[in-house]
């Protein structure tokens, strides 16, 4: 009897740690909505005016302070359009981009990112990570290697601002969680990006 009360007394504990870690961690429903409140925070403290749209206009003027929402869920200023034209699928893209926190507006640490000293290749469309090194140099900055990231694919985000951009453009983006890296969408977060030096060929 000792002994069955021992071990009825154990299970019971490990079966109110089991429900004790259950109740603490958070369901996908709160995660999310912890991440809206973090992206309606950056907004309301960086005074970001939204404006809501299925696409930008070719004509459109960005403000200092004005970002197109679009039903993806992407946020994007056009600081620089660039000159020539969009890219259209099948070419490949080169890109520099780099990652910021919503919540310090501290930079992440990122291979592909830091200081936006290195380069990104894909091919439009796809968004298949280009692996082939290219001699290629524009301006000054040189494309001689790219790193490879655990994704295989651009994130998404970054790929649809891209089709707004041409050579040299540059903008900004609040990137969600659902068209985010996969590590943004492991810890349902999401992040600022700046893109810039966007090459097409």
């Amino acid at each position: 009897m000792k002994i069955s009360f021992k071990i009825l007394t154990t299970f019971a504990l490990l079966s109110l740690c089991v429900l004790s870690s259950c109740k603490k961690g958070e369901s996908m429903s709160e995660k999310r909505a912890k991440e809206r409140k973090s992206i309606e925070k950056y907004i309301s403290n960086n005074e970001i005016q939204v404006i809501k749209a299925d696409s930008i206009p070719d004509d459109a003027v960005f403000g200092e302070k004005d970002y197109y929402l679009l039903p993806s869920g992407l946020y994007i200023q056009i600081v620089e359009k660039g000159t020539g034209e969009k890219p259209e699928v099948g070419d490949n893209v080169l890109f520099r981009y780099c990652t910021f926190s919503l919540e310090d507006s501290r930079k992440i640490a990122d291979p592909t990112s830091a200081n936006l000293t290195n380069a990104v290749e894909f091919k439009y469309g796809s968004g298949l990570y280009c692996a082939i090194e290219n001699d290629y140099d524009n301006n000054n900055y040189s494309f001689h290697s790219y790193y490879v990231l655990n994704d295989l694919y651009v994130i998404r985000g970054i790929q649809e601002a891209i089709g707004y951009l041409r050579y040299d453009g540059a903008a900004s983006l609040i990137i969600p969680s659902a068209i985010g890296s996969a590590n943004a969408q492991d810890y349902v977060q999401a992040y600022r990006y700046e893109i810039r030096n966007i090459k097409i060929y």
